[in-house]
């Protein structure tokens, strides 16, 4: 689809460039993987509407600079929004976008699977660590 916005579409390409070896799934995960993310979107599923700090009491141990840096880095990819109400003090709360949904989705049945499998890749795993020492010998 055209984009008639040159910046966007200039961004865009940089973002996804037509290189070879060019994976928008692995672009993707490595955003997902991030240690905060899904747990970040796990939070904003629970709510319409969460407030910054209900956010940081429910993921002990993150600093102020890397829940910045998740929360810009989910409503920049279109995962979630913010919205700033004023008053004194200002409130912000961040609401998960449809595009978040489907993604928890997609994790959720992602986990469902790992835990159905996860004792066959194990099992893998010793029997390829064991044909590869009796190979050795």
């Amino acid at each position: 689809m055209h984009d008639p916005n040159p910046a966007t579409a200039t961004s865009r390409q940089s973002i996804a460039p037509e290189a070879p070896g060019y994976c928008a799934a692995r672009e993707l995960f490595e955003v997902l993987s991030s240690k905060w993310v899904i747990r970040t979107l796990l939070i904003l599923d629970t709510e319409p509407a969460v407030r910054y700090s209900d956010i940081r009491r429910q993921l002990p141990g993150i600093s102020h600079k890397m829940m910045a840096q998740t929360l810009r880095t989910l409503r920049r990819d279109g995962f979630m929004s913010r919205h700033a109400m004023p008053g004194i003090p200002p409130r912000v709360e961040y609401s998960l976008e449809p595009m978040g949904r489907e993604v928890l989705t997609i994790v959720t049945r992602f986990k469902e699977w790992t835990e159905e499998n996860i004792d066959r890749v194990l099992d893998n795993r010793i029997r390829a660590e064991a044909e590869e020492a009796d190979s050795r010998n």
